[in-house]
């Protein structure tokens, strides 16, 4: 029953992913957590995640925009290393709380507020987004709602969602091999975390390949609504069902 659950978990993620370029992790983290031991779930994401972006990857490869990425895979990689340290003396479930409540705030200003945020994606806004993603990512692999943030808000981006998407996919792809690799290096990764990302395959490619079909059919201001709203939700969520834990 509970690979059952997982099949679904894996689907509704990258489903969420294919639609709004984000949103794979915190689906399949923060639900799949609950029927497998968390660092297992957490390995097993960063694997199909390197896997179904792939073909994402060879689509939309002429939209790429390469300049709003280096700077924040660069500063991820620190990130990374920041998120193994922190995970070696605190409870990761605070973390996903302290998360889940900064996602709701931010997601409910938006809406209320109708705020627009603005990034020019110079050296200062890329290094602190790259910091910030690459712990975020490291620790419970949520990081896609502050890049997309930032990422929406760089107009040559907001102004094209192939563009958006093509690069925000890219950075996640290259940021999870840097992962992966950490992983391996520091002993942080169990055994059944190759087993889950085999079951997951086929059902993550199938949402995936339905999101996309949903995708083409929604415009950027969709996508920032979807966004905001997303973000509320699942940050109640997390905050609210770490809590229980």
């Amino acid at each position: 029953m509970k690979m059952v659950l997982f099949v679904l978990v894996s689907f509704a993620s990258s489903l969420l992913q294919g639609t709004m370029g984000i949103g794979f992790a915190i689906i399949y983290v923060t639900l799949g957590s609950f029927l497998f031991p968390y660092l297992e779930i957490l390995v097993s994401e960063r694997l199909l995640a390197l896997l179904f972006m792939v073909p994402v990857l060879i689509r939309f490869r002429e939209k790429i925009r390469w300049r709003y990425i280096w700077l924040p895979l660069l500063f991820s990689i620190p990130g990374t290393r920041l998120a193994l340290l922190i995970m070696k003396v605190v409870d990761e479930r605070q973390l996903i709380i302290i998360l889940g409540i900064v996602l709701t705030l931010s997601g409910a200003a938006n809406i209320l507020l109708r705020k627009e945020w603005h990034f020019e994606g110079g050296f200062v806004s890329g290094a602190v987004v790259g910091v910030l993603i690459g712990t975020i990512a490291g620790i419970c692999g949520m990081a896609g709602p502050v890049l997309a943030m930032y990422y929406l808000g760089i107009k040559e981006l907001s102004e094209d969602k192939d563009c958006y998407f093509a690069t925000t996919v890219t950075l996640f792809e290259l940021m999870g091999v840097l992962q992966t690799v950490d992983f391996l290096f520091t002993g942080y990764f169990p055994p059944n975390g190759w087993t889950l990302s085999l079951v997951g395959i086929v059902p993550t490619f199938a949402g995936m390949f339905l999101g996309l079909r949903l995708f083409n059919r929604i415009n950027v201001g969709q996508v920032k609504k979807l966004l905001n709203w997303f973000m509320v939700i699942m940050g109640l969520f997390l905050s609210i069902s770490n809590s229980l834990k």
